[in-house]
């Protein structure tokens, strides 16, 4: 006796799967059929089976959604110990946010570096993190990475224009402008770092100059976001 396999649409859980699948044997008696009739029982079992596949197939993944939002401020407030900031304001202000808001993640716009620079040896998200026993991630990339990545320094580029120790008003402008050159290469790093991260849900600190420009770049990107205030302050 030959036979053929015959997927037919009724409800049956696969354990890898939750698709509707079954297979129906059906008895073919042999020699009683025509050329025709068994190249058709042939096409019909190769249909059969690549159903028969598809239906114990796992289901396609999907990467999970992530809900992200933004919080723009004074970096000073970012650094623990910064006396221009109020690491102690922020603190109690990120703890209530990620508590309530269901956070998974928290990443800022900072880097080692950057702390350092600042004469300080912790941030302020770092620690409410470690606190609340959710992920931290920094970033801005550190001194090596701007490198690799063609940043320059502010030192570089004040070597660059020939300015000396004291830098006026005008100096100043001309920096900004010139540093500002290379917020679209930051910026994208920044999300890349964001998206290394695997969490559902981020609350991301960043400098409040960098509001609109990071919004459109996400805009652009067809990334969904909120921006909880664009620039905070105690």
């Amino acid at each position: 006796m030959a036979c053929y396999y015959r997927c037919a649409n009724l409800r049956m859980r696969a354990k890898s799967a939750k698709r509707p699948c079954k297979v129906e044997v059906v008895q073919v008696k042999q020699g009683l059929q025509e050329p025709t009739q068994r190249s058709n029982n042939a096409s019909i079992l190769r249909n059969c089976l690549l159903r028969l596949k598809y239906c114990l197939a796992p289901p396609p993944t999907r990467e999970p959604k992530v809900h992200l939002t933004i919080l723009g401020m004074n970096h000073s407030h970012q650094i623990v110990g910064q006396s221009a900031g109020d690491s102690t304001a922020l603190h109690q202000y990120l703890e209530r946010e990620l508590q309530s808001g269901g956070y998974d993640a928290i990443a800022e716009e900072l880097n080692e570096a950057a702390i350092l620079r600042w004469n300080c040896s912790e941030s302020t998200a770092r620690r409410v993190a470690t606190s609340l026993g959710i992920r931290h991630r920094f970033c801005d990339p550190e001194p090596s990475e701007r490198a690799i990545l063609g940043i320059p320094s502010r030192e570089e580029l004040e070597q660059q224009f020939g300015l000396g120790k004291i830098i006026n008003s005008a100096a100043t402008r001309q920096l900004d402008a010139a540093q500002k050159n290379y917020w679209p290469i930051r910026e994208a790093f920044w999300l890349a770092r964001l998206q290394e991260l695997g969490a559902t849900r981020i609350l991301f600190i960043l400098g409040a100059d960098h509001i609109q420009s990071f919004s459109a770049f996400l805009t652009r990107e067809g990334i969904s976001f909120i921006c909880l205030e664009q620039n905070w302050e105690p």
